[in-house]
């Protein structure tokens, strides 16, 4: 009988630790969609993360889109501005050429006249002051009448 009572009491126990292991195994299988579920949100918070971020990542480059348009556009109207600062530059040269061989000009006239007809000696009047060379040329260039376009 003792060996008896042990094979009931370990078929009882048996019998308590299947009960056991299955209501276990039950409230486990219970578990596994609410896991499912947070590893899924888990997931879901990442990938919506992601996304939160890559459509802040495609403002900000619209953004940039837009602000490298207007650059481009500001330094177009920069280029336009120096290359007429430079043309004007090249117009300033050749005229201030100009006026220089014009000047070179009148002064070969000025003498060319002066040895010509040299000017009569200079009086003393009190009212009148002495006219010099320098003035002279300045006079008989302003006297002639020269017209830098007609040269």
């Amino acid at each position: 009988m003792l060996f008896s009572a042990a094979i009931r009491e370990h078929e009882r126990r048996k019998q308590q630790l299947q009960t056991l292991c299955d209501s276990e195994t039950r409230a486990a299988l219970g578990k596994v969609p609410q896991l499912a579920s947070s590893l899924v949100d888990l997931a879901n918070a990442e990938v919506s993360r992601i996304y939160e971020l890559q459509l802040e990542i495609e403002r900000e480059a619209r953004g940039v889109r837009s602000e490298v348009a207007a650059l481009e556009r500001n330094l177009g109207e920069v280029a336009a501005a120096v290359r007429h600062v430079s043309d004007s530059l090249k117009q300033l040269g050749d005229f201030e050429n100009y006026v220089l061989v014009l000047g070179e000009r009148v002064e070969r006239v000025t003498c060319a006249l002066l040895q010509r007809h040299p000017p009569p000696p200079a009086q003393e009047d009190t009212a009148t002051t002495t006219t010099t060379p320098a003035t002279a040329t300045t006079t008989t260039s302003t006297a002639a009448g020269t017209d830098p376009q007609q040269q």
